[in-house]
């Protein structure tokens, strides 16, 4: 026999019998059924999946309430600080998940009609979305000594960060300059060859990067982002290059005039024009041009061997550094 159940029939009537095989004698009974509360029954999905880095809806539950009650929904549980389920009963997480902090949240959706609770544990699975790797900054600056040869290193790495686990991020470059440049995976820039910086100090790239990956996982190898660096060649103290004779031969009494030397600098510098060496002192030197301080005469010789052979050392200076020719 099915219990009764006060929200179907709340009213039996009944006519009990008795007989002795004889007479018959009846008596009319009615039968009212008392409503007992009875707790909501809560319905919907129990595991739910929901996309990282969304949000709306992740799930939506319903009552069953033999007595029809308004229904107060709440929930518990280990992770009910994260979500919220509002009056109508529709789940939502208070903000963004993210697969790569925390892939499953526990909850207990609570019916509450008043007098008795129905419940419903839920296990919301968070699932990877193929996140875009970003670098942290728009743009950035790195430098380089010039001459510092093939394969030198131009600062630190400059890298991006990808939230994925496992990606393998591909690094390349474009724009003006590029090409006197390589990047490796992990994001550090290198000079293909030696850099002058007195050719070109400053040089604008852009570094792209992607993770191999679209949205969806599928293969892609469209950019997902750039960060546009400024390269700045340190400039280096280059010595000047020294031009001229070393080895001159003057004829007596033909004047004083010896011979013309240059000194080209890099960072163009005038240079400095200074003498040495044994005989120094019978010769002067002007703007690269050496003279003697007398009209030399074979037959009386002043360098320090009287032998009419002088050895003098040309030496130019930029300030920094010094070269000679003897």
């Amino acid at each position: 026999m099915t219990p009764p159940d006060y929200e179907d029939v709340d009213y039996y009537f009944v006519i009990v019998e008795a007989s002795d095989g004889n007479s018959t004698s009846s008596l009319q009974v009615n039968v009212f059924i008392e409503d007992v509360n009875e707790t909501p029954d809560v319905t919907g999905d129990d595991s739910p999946e929901f996309a990282e880095n969304t949000s709306g809806t992740v799930a939506s539950y319903d009552d069953v309430d033999p007595e029809g009650d308004g229904i107060t929904w709440s929930l518990s549980g280990d992770n009910a600080d994260a979500m919220d389920i509002n009056s109508s009963g529709d789940l939502t997480f208070n903000s963004s998940p993210d697969h790569e902090t925390q892939e499953l949240y526990r909850v207990i959706v609570q019916a509450f009609d008043g007098n008795s609770t129905g419940t419903l544990p839920v296990v919301v699975t968070v699932t990877d979305v193929n996140e875009d790797p970003e670098f942290p900054i728009a743009t950035t600056s790195r430098s380089v000594e010039e001459n510092a040869g093939l394969n030198a290193e131009v600062g630190l790495p400059v890298e991006a960060d990808d939230p994925d686990d496992g990606d393998t991020l591909t690094y390349s470059l474009s724009g003006t300059g590029a090409s006197l440049f390589n990047i490796d995976g992990n994001g550090q820039i290198t000079a293909v060859s030696s850099l002058d910086s007195d050719v070109e100090d400053t040089y604008v790239i852009t570094v792209n990067v992607h993770d191999g990956r679209a949205a969806d996982g599928s293969p892609s190898t469209d950019i997902d982002d750039t960060v546009v660096v400024t390269i700045t060649v340190s400039d280096i103290n280059e010595p000047p290059t020294l031009t001229g004779t070393n080895t001159v031969s003057v004829a007596e009494n033909s004047g004083r005039a010896v011979a013309t030397y240059s000194a080209d600098d890099p960072e163009g510098v005038s240079p400095i024009w200074t003498l040495a060496g044994d005989d120094a002192d019978d010769f002067d030197i002007t703007d690269g041009v050496l003279t003697c301080k007398s009209v030399p005469d074979r037959e009386a010789p002043t360098d320090a061997d009287t032998n009419s052979v002088y050895l003098v050392t040309v030496k130019a200076s930029d300030g920094n550094n010094t070269v000679e020719l003897t």
